[in-house]
């Protein structure tokens, strides 16, 4: 029997690095993204260890994460706060003001990023 998801997953193919320690960075790949965690493709063998750092540059980004479960390959990690709650959790939280303010600003940045792609597109194909 599968277990509830937190969060909606969405799919996703965006390069992270997950960093621990000081060590150098482990480049990976986010399969799978929400609010509550990843997925994330990683190369066999490395040795990962059970809270991280994870750099999205894509998401301008570094979260704290904590692996939920591994598997060949791919690693399954929920997103912390420093003092072990869940980024649920945090959210689950907040107030409505504060998630009225958090999505308006979300939608905000989404149209200018939809603009900046259509200028981008109409340069492309000379309709300017």
């Amino acid at each position: 029997m599968t277990q509830p998801r937190k969060a909606e997953r969405v799919r996703s193919f965006m390069s992270a690095q997950v960093m621990f320690n000081g060590a150098p960075a482990i480049d990976c790949v986010v399969k799978n993204f929400s609010l509550a965690g990843v997925r994330l493709e990683i190369a066999d063998g490395m040795p990962l260890p059970n809270e991280f750092e994870l750099n999205i540059p894509h998401k301008g980004r570094i979260y704290h994460a904590r692996v939920a479960w591994r598997g060949e390959g791919i690693v399954g990690a929920e997103f912390i706060e420093k003092g072990g709650a869940s980024a649920v959790d945090r959210h689950a939280n907040e107030n409505e003001a504060d998630k009225t303010d958090r999505i308006m600003l979300e939608n905000t940045r989404l149209r200018a990023q939809i603009l900046q792609l259509k200028q981008r597109i109409a340069q492309l194909t000379g309709e300017a």
